[in-house]
């Protein structure tokens, strides 16, 4: 496929891994995902040629398959930025249901049999305010089906929960294909403006990007993305202590890492942060505000492992 010809919001992409909880995603997209014949055939893709989905749309895109199968009609409800409203659409046999409604632009709420299709400039939307206002999926299926004067909300917000998973592991899936496929293409340092031999970074913590326990037993940690390989050194640094006494320490002696600063004792003096696995994230910036690298926070406060273990991945 031409990408040039493609109008894929890689930029939204690259934020979506970033902020991506990928165990929590991968629940959901067990049943979707694994090797999924529509992905591998370039779906989504080939949906953004030409115009590509457009906010503005209030039906499905036009798309009619050649094919000489049996042809099957079905009503979907489809979610629009400009409103709500069942369409039929006109489903063959020569492709995957799921395929059929990217090809008209829509996101579908269950892998097979889907009743609801979210249009993608609607997922596109609500992506960015998920991680710009930290709204949650029952928040913003509630207020679209108030102001739409749907009277299903609760079906509503939990066809958006399922769709909206799944919609964003695709995104991250292709990113990644994309950054391998043409690996060429991207630059070694994120940030074309930084010299090579010296850089000067910003790091800081965020503790509203976590995420909870499914049980106590919850301890798996997600699969490091391109943004998150710092997860893989954490333990290297895991033997600093506090600032007053690092150059005194013994690396052997294995201490924990503590950190002079309130934000370390945080999640241990508050019992609502006992219920989190990943408590944070302490992401790194250059000077020109371009993001570098992520590691999550596992149960803790702030400490300089995760600042190290980011610095020695740059």
């Amino acid at each position: 496929m031409d990408l040039t010809r493609t109008r894929v919001p890689l930029t939204l992409l690259v934020l979506l891994v970033l902020y991506d909880s990928a165990i929590e995603v991968e629940r959901f997209a067990l049943v979707y995902l694994p090797d999924s014949e529509w992905l591998n055939r370039g779906a989504y893709l080939r949906c953004h040629t030409g115009d590509g989905p457009q906010f503005t749309a209030n039906k499905p895109a036009a798309d009619s398959c050649p094919c000489g199968t049996t042809k099957r009609h079905k009503e979907i409800l489809c979610v629009f930025m400009a409103g709500i409203e069942t369409k039929t659409i006109i489903f063959c046999d020569c492709r995957s249901d799921v395929e059929t409604l990217l090809h008209h632009h829509l996101f579908p709420s269950s892998p097979s049999q889907p009743r609801v299709g979210f249009h993608l400039k609607l997922l596109e939307f609500y992506s960015v305010l998920r991680v710009k206002g930290h709204v949650a999926c029952q928040a913003f299926g509630n207020t679209y089906a108030s102001v739409r004067n749907y009277k299903d909300p609760d079906q509503l917000r939990k066809s958006l929960a399922n769709a909206f998973f799944v919609y964003r592991e695709m995104l991250a899936i292709i990113q990644t294909r994309l950054t391998t496929k043409y690996e060429s293409l991207v630059p070694k340092f994120p940030c074309p403006v930084c010299p090579e031999d010296q850089k000067t970074v910003t790091l800081d913590g965020n503790f509203q990007l976590r995420r909870r326990k499914a049980n106590d037993n919850d301890m798996k940690k997600p699969i490091p993305r391109e943004f998150f390989l710092a997860d893989n050194v954490q333990d290297k640094f895991e033997w600093i202590t506090s600032k007053s006494t690092a150059s005194n320490t013994n690396p052997d002696e294995k201490n924990l890492c503590k950190s002079v600063y309130k934000a370390a004792e945080l999640t241990y003096t508050s019992q609502n942060y006992s219920k989190f696995h990943e408590r944070g994230v302490v992401g790194c910036l250059c000077v020109h505000n371009i993001p570098l690298a992520f590691t999550n926070i596992y149960e803790s406060g702030e400490k300089y492992k995760y600042a190290l273990a980011i610095l020695d991945i740059l």
